[in-house]
């Protein structure tokens, strides 16, 4: 992933997720950048083992940090809309608290899914543009990931399209790859 870029990865299935978003993180930390994961329990610990199973996680101590995403969504939301005061100084304080000493950031997030999944498609979208809002006061790259099929029903198209434009990449499937750059 090239420099500030706003990538979105749409999957099959959680075992290729994690395998992408470990790559992601493994290349952040070799390049000498610290990386943020805010991710569901499940696919955080997924990719932690992932880390510690490698090596990785041994050799780069400090320069990772992983956030549940539940609970990091929670502290910006108001009646299930992400508030953008809220958001930039939620997750700018993140960012330059993680950021001290490293050239570069990069962060997985997956905080919009979980808008998405709990009926909050425009919710999804909006918390998109506060990502690109905070990216330009802040530098850092941003991958995003979508399970594929939740973005099957014909409702949704509009939607899914606003999410596209939101971002600079896409990826579709099982190799980064297959990337589009926007």
């Amino acid at each position: 992933m090239s420099t500030d870029t706003h990538a979105i990865h749409f999957y099959e299935n959680d075992p290729f997720l994690v395998h992408r978003v470990a790559g992601f993180v493994e290349e952040g930390l070799c390049q000498g950048e610290t990386v943020v994961v805010i991710a569901t329990a499940s696919h955080r610990e997924a990719i932690e083992s992932h880390l510690w199973h490698s090596g990785v996680a041994d050799l780069f101590p400090g320069r990772y940090c992983g956030l549940d995403a539940g609970e990091t969504l929670d502290t910006f939301l108001a009646d299930g809309w992400p508030h953008e005061a809220s958001f930039l100084s939620t997750m700018g304080r993140v960012l330059l608290r993680e950021a001290r000493g490293a050239h570069r950031i990069r962060v997985f997030g997956e905080m919009v899914t979980l808008l998405w999944e709990n009926g909050g498609p425009t919710a999804a979208v909006r918390l998109e543009r506060l990502w690109n809002r905070l990216a330009e006061m802040q530098s850092f790259s941003l991958l995003c990931a979508y399970p594929m099929e939740i973005l099957a029903e014909a409702k949704h198209t509009q939607p899914f399209f606003d999410i596209c434009s939101a971002h600079s990449h896409i990826c579709v499937g099982a190799s980064a790859s297959q990337s589009l750059r926007l």
